[in-house]
């Protein structure tokens, strides 16, 4: 061994030797920061052309939706229910499939009493377009619900007053690799922040009235994980200071690098701390002053892992028996999007949007 050592200090003595070493070196260092700059720079371009897709300017044809801010009446309350589309939308229309729209629909059908609110990130409006297949299933859901209201906000103000209102205006929720998806995080936990209510993802399907479901709650995706697909939190009181803890929690914790730290990392850390345990089953409402946490059977029935259960026809019954006792379905859009149903199957989605979302499969062709 110490033959190998006094070899090897005596190459690296040499005076040819230290030139190579500090030639490597140096070049790896240049290549470091060129990798390193170029990365940055990247991440700036495609924030700057980002935040450009959610102030874009509409074309003469196209209304554009009201400003939630604008509008005359009170949002404030808990019988009122939010879904968010994060997408950029160059063009400037809404732009909603048949299962967004589903998911739309079966919050409106089953909650009569309820305000359904579907927010949109960028400015959109509705383009007159008669003979597409999405303004047949727009119109006629919005010809048979009154309580579904389409508004805009606005990303440069919404969080003023707010925990996150300088994070924010410093356009930091812009700084992600999953953009869509962190900013509809951030916009989640906001929006219950301001308001009050309920947030659904849009892959989802409403199956119960949401009054069923009470105030002051979220769902178990697994024994071990909470998620934030479906969210309540009262206005005032208890809730409030829930939602509060939520916006603080992305405040101090945001990582754009890191796909799930942002929507369920938030409530999960926020109720760990709340509940004084890790375990989801534990936290109920004597446990956590009032919060609880549902169990995967009532909103995450069919784990991600199984989606495909939802198009399989012959498991449609055995699918539709672990969906009697939850308020929702989850349809794992992530993983599921690019699978085609045909109307008329005997699959548990399928099953479902005929009974809950109606208009919309009557409404949206050959597949839904």
């Amino acid at each position: 061994m110490e033959d190998i050592i006094t070899i090897f200090l005596r190459i690296i003595g040499s005076n040819k030797a230290r030139k190579r070493i500090i030639i490597i070196g140096t070049i790896l260092t240049i290549i470091i920061f060129y990798i390193n700059h170029r990365f940055i720079e990247e991440r700036k371009r495609k924030s700057r052309f980002l935040k450009d897709c959610f102030h874009n300017e509409l074309s003469p044809d196209i209304e554009m939706l009201p400003e939630i801010s604008q509008i005359d009446h009170p949002v404030t309350g808990n019988q009122n229910a939010f879904f968010l589309e994060t997408s950029c939308a160059m063009t400037g229309a809404i732009n909603l499939n048949a299962r967004q729209l589903c998911a739309i629909e079966s919050a409106a059908k089953n909650s009569p009493n309820w305000n359904i609110y579907v927010l949109f990130a960028a400015n959109v409006g509705f383009l007159n377009d008669t003979k597409s297949q999405e303004y047949k299933m727009l119109d006629a859901v919005l010809s048979t619900y009154n309580n579904i209201k389409f508004l805009r906000l606005n990303i440069s103000n919404y969080g003023d007053g707010t925990p996150l209102e300088s994070w924010m205006h410093q356009g930091k929720m812009f700084d992600s690799n999953y953009i869509n998806s962190h900013l509809s995080d951030v916009l989640r936990y906001l929006t219950l922040y301001k308001f009050g209510g309920t947030y659904l993802d849009l892959d989802v399907v409403v199956l119960k009235n949401l009054d069923e479901a009470g105030v002051n709650y979220s769902g178990a995706e697994s024994n071990e994980d909470v998620a934030a697909g479906f969210l309540n939190m009262e206005p005032t009181g208890f809730g409030h200071q829930v939602a509060e803890m939520c916006v603080k929690d992305v405040l101090n914790n945001f990582d754009g690098y890191d796909w799930g730290n942002n929507g369920p990392g938030v409530i999960t850390r926020v109720l760990q701390t709340l509940c004084g345990t890790e375990l989801p089953e534990k936290m109920i409402r004597d446990r956590c002053y009032g919060f609880h946490v549902y169990p995967p059977d009532a909103v995450y029935a069919i784990p991600w892992r199984k989606f495909r259960m939802f198009f399989d026809e012959s498991k449609s019954k055995i699918t539709m028996s672990k969906l009697e006792n939850s308020f929702i379905a989850h349809l794992w859009n992530k993983h599921s999007h690019k699978i085609k149903l045909k109307v008329g199957s005997s699959a548990a989605y399928a099953q479902l949007a005929k009974s809950h979302c109606p208009q919309v499969y009557a409404n949206c062709g050959n597949y839904f």
